[in-house]
Order: structure tokens, then C-alpha cells, then sequence
């Protein structure tokens, strides 16, 4: 997910900075997340996940 976020960002993103609303993302739907960039500095997304067919 750092690695997507990173991506989309153009900045690096330290996995650790990363929290869900949820424990664990092990089904299809949206998930709210939060980053924290800085001290007292958070940003809010929300994490698409989606099953592909192989």
C-alpha cells in the first residue's frame, strides 16, 4: 500500500506512517486510511480493493 501511495504521491511513504480503519484488508471493498506526513500533519484516503480474475 506505501508503495501505491508513494507512487500516486510522486514522495516517498514509510509503511509504518500508515493506518487503517481495520485490522487487516482480507475482502474486496473500500477501506478508510490515514497517513501521517508530519507531526501533528495526517491525510485521509481511502483504500479501493478489488478481486482480479486470473
Amino acid at each position: 500500500m506505501a508503495a501505491a501511495l508513494s507512487a500516486q504521491v510522486g514522495a516517498p511513504v514509510d509503511k509504518k506512517k500508515i493506518e487503517l480503519e481495520t485490522r487487516d484488508i482480507k475482502d474486496a471493498g473500500v477501506y478508510n486510511a490515514k497517513v501521517r506526513l508530519y507531526a501533528g500533519v495526517s491525510a485521509e484516503f481511502k483504500v479501493n480493493v478489488e478481486l482480479v480474475q486470473a
